[in-house]
């Protein structure tokens, strides 16, 4: 069974032979720059031209994910907000961090509509409802709906909370204090560390390294196919296709560690990519789109 709209699209998978509704919930748009997207230059050198780059791509979705789970419901980044875009928004962040915004650069088409908690209205979640929140890494664009979950459980990596890249700490609320994970060795295939979300083990948090120190990915093993709720693992599938790296990446080795294993376990698994700026992950979500380039 398939539904969708254009800010959300739902899907039913089986799960050990249960129907499990899993929703692709669009929380906006944002454009970065070209060079941002696309890294130009090795090294430093690519950060320089991200600073130097008057182009911006395409408006990019900012998807969330929602897994009606028979263990409960499920949530995977929590978008972005409308207030996000404005500078007053950012206030209390340091000089750096200031500076950094303005170096690196963005555009946000967002209305309160987008947020995630009118999106789950309309798919008759209550926020409160929710059993987890699951943060793939704490860029804003996926924490800045932390607001609407101040009772919820929030699961982060313990590495990537203790040693963020690129975060900005003031926008949290101030009630923030997540429960932190750490990964457990030879768990899950080429991944290898993998920590079960769920206890029938089909939901994973599993590292893909690369765009933060400590990024991960869901992994949902669904009866008939693997969904890898990527994160910004890659901004598109074309790019883990073409081997392309995003120019905001912290660590090259590590996203090229990482598009190795998606590579190696898609050859063995039917996985269906689903990175959070990808225009297709909705429709891929929708259609059960095979990723098979390896």
């Amino acid at each position: 069974m398939q539904t969708g709209s254009p800010s959300i699209i739902t899907t039913t998978y089986l799960s050990n032979g249960k129907e499990v509704k899993v929703h692709a919930i669009q929380t906006g748009q944002i454009s970065v720059k070209t060079n941002f997207l696309n890294r130009k230059g090795k090294g430093i050198f690519s950060k320089v031209n991200i600073l130097f780059d008057r182009k911006f791509a395409d408006f990019m979705p900012i998807w969330a994910w929602v897994i009606e789970h028979p263990e409960g419901v499920f949530v995977i980044d929590t978008g972005d907000i409308e207030e996000a875009d404005h500078i007053d928004f950012y206030k209390h962040e340091n000089f750096i961090s200031k500076f950094n915004l303005l170096a690196m650069a963005n555009k946000r088409k967002i209305t309160k509509d987008d947020e995630i908690n009118n999106q789950l209205t309309k798919i008759n979640i209550n926020p409160g409802e929710v059993s987890k929140v699951i943060l793939t890494h704490l860029h804003g664009d996926h924490t800045d709906g932390l607001k609407f979950f101040p009772t919820n459980e929030i699961l982060v990596n313990e590495l990537e909370y203790q040693h963020p890249y690129g975060n900005l700490p003031t926008t949290y609320p101030k009630w923030f204090k997540p429960t932190l994970f750490n990964f457990t060795k030879n768990r899950i295939d080429v991944f290898d560390k993998g920590y079960p979300i769920t206890k029938g083990e089909d939901l994973w948090l599993v590292p893909t390294q690369g765009h933060t120190h400590n990024h991960c990915s869901v992994l949902f093993k669904t009866d008939n196919e693997h969904l890898l709720f990527a994160g910004d693992t890659s901004y598109n599938q074309q790019q883990l296709t073409d081997n392309v790296f995003a120019g905001s990446n912290i660590d090259i080795k590590q996203s090229q560690d990482t598009y190795k294993m998606i590579k190696s376990y898609a050859a063995k698994y039917p996985v269906i990519y689903l990175p959070s700026h990808d225009h297709y992950s909705g429709q891929r979500l929708q259609d059960r789109g095979i990723f098979t380039a390896f």
